[in-house]
């Protein structure tokens, strides 16, 4: 199946939709609207809506719904990583320290940096 091209929206384009679900006064925008007004799709602007309703606590606030743990989306399933990303970070500075480095296969940096993981992890 091909990748497509959405990418996941920011915390700060969530927080504009609450916003502007919960502040629009007496004259309450539908989730359409909402959607035309930041360019995100009505089905989108559902979700995060709900997604905000499921995290926040029940008598929570304007405030309360604009926190970041309440905006952040869930973690995605999947395998966990093999290596942590400071190790990967570590790994990718020694690779690129200098040129004999460079020319090292990623099996041999990694065991020069003393991070043990197999071939296929690193």
């Amino acid at each position: 199946m091909p990748k497509t091209d959405q990418k996941e929206l920011t915390i700060g384009k969530r927080a504009a939709i609450v916003a502007l679900a919960e502040i629009s006064g007496n004259e309450k925008l539908s989730q359409g609207e909402i959607g035309r007004k930041l360019n995100v799709k009505k089905q989108a602007v559902s979700k995060i809506l709900k997604h905000v309703d499921e995290n926040a606590p029940p008598d929570a606030t304007i405030d309360d719904k604009l926190e970041t743990s309440v905006l952040k989306p869930n973690p995605r399933p999947g395998r966990p990583r093999a290596i942590s990303d400071q190790d990967r970070d570590r790994l990718i500075e020694c690779a690129t320290r200098n040129r004999e480095q460079r020319k090292k296969s990623w099996p041999i940096i990694a065991r020069e940096c003393k991070i043990y993981a197999s071939k296929t992890a690193i």
